[in-house]
């Protein structure tokens, strides 16, 4: 994980905290005005909350091609199509932005100003007995390996990759590959096109409800809640309403409704 990454979640960690926290507190002080019990329980349950969101949005990250349906619809075309078809796509991509690139053939990568590039569109994460032959091929041939993928490397695969003396490897998943493909100014006809599943109903319903970005929205609305009911009369009903934002919040923000299909 790179430093630029760390930081936004550690700073989307805090901001959930301190989100929670609040609302955790707000919440417990319905029912006490013990300041030592309202601060003990909101901040257990707050560390709770976002145990769970950031090990929720962990797995959510971690699946790049699952959630990302432009991203699904390009890899498509790699992973469905034969090894030759991948490799003269890139190949073609990389002359318009380079003008000396290698098809080392025997070793199955090609080669950009001492980079060996390995083109490894398969679902899944990558396993430690593939990376190693890769690195088997390009050691002392490149000075650095950049390996294309789908999903990354499993652990076992990055523990290995942490242990491997030079050439340095670089990986790029699936949301990086397409990020190169807008850089290299070059995107794959899509032969093979995904059917998007038809939803009406309460599943339609439910998928524009609990998208991510209206996370912010049901906090908000819960925030403005909790305030009201310290001012207004029948406070219940408030809270009652704020506590039932917050789960439509964590729920949103954690994406239950593409955990669903995942899980289908």
């Amino acid at each position: 994980m790179n430093t630029k990454r760390r930081i936004v979640l550690i700073i989307d960690g805090v901001l959930t905290f301190v989100v929670a926290c609040f609302f955790s507190i707000a919440f417990v002080g319905y029912f006490t005005r013990e300041l030592g019990v309202m601060l003990i329980a909101g901040i257990t349950c707050a560390i709770s909350i976002t145990a769970l969101i950031m090990v929720f949005q962990k797995n959510r990250r971690d699946k790049t091609l699952n959630n990302n349906d432009e991203v699904k619809e390009i890899l498509t075309q790699f992973i469905y199509n034969d090894e030759e078809f991948t490799k003269s796509f890139f190949l073609d991509a990389f002359k318009k932005k380079y003008e000396t690139v290698e098809d080392d053939k025997e070793n199955g990568f090609l080669k950009i100003q001492n980079t060996a590039i390995f083109l490894h569109f398969v679902p899944g994460e990558m396993d430690a007995v593939t990376l190693g032959n890769f690195y088997k091929n390009a050691r002392g041939k490149a000075k650095k390996i950049l390996l294309l993928s789908v999903d990354g490397l499993g652990d076992e695969a990055e523990a290995l990759k942490k242990l491997l003396p030079e050439p340095d490897i670089e990986v790029l998943d699936g949301e990086k590959v397409f990020s190169l493909l807008k850089w290299l100014g070059d995107m794959p006809e899509k032969q093979i096109v995904l059917k998007k599943p038809r939803m009406t109903g309460f599943k339609y319903f439910f998928s524009l409800a609990l998208r991510p970005k209206n996370a912010r929205r049901y906090f908000f609305v819960a925030f403005v809640l909790m305030i009201s009911s310290f001012f207004m009369p029948h406070s219940i009903y408030y809270i009652i309403f704020a506590s039932l934002c917050i789960v439509l919040g964590i729920a949103s923000k954690i994406d239950v409704v593409n955990r669903a299909k995942s899980k289908k």
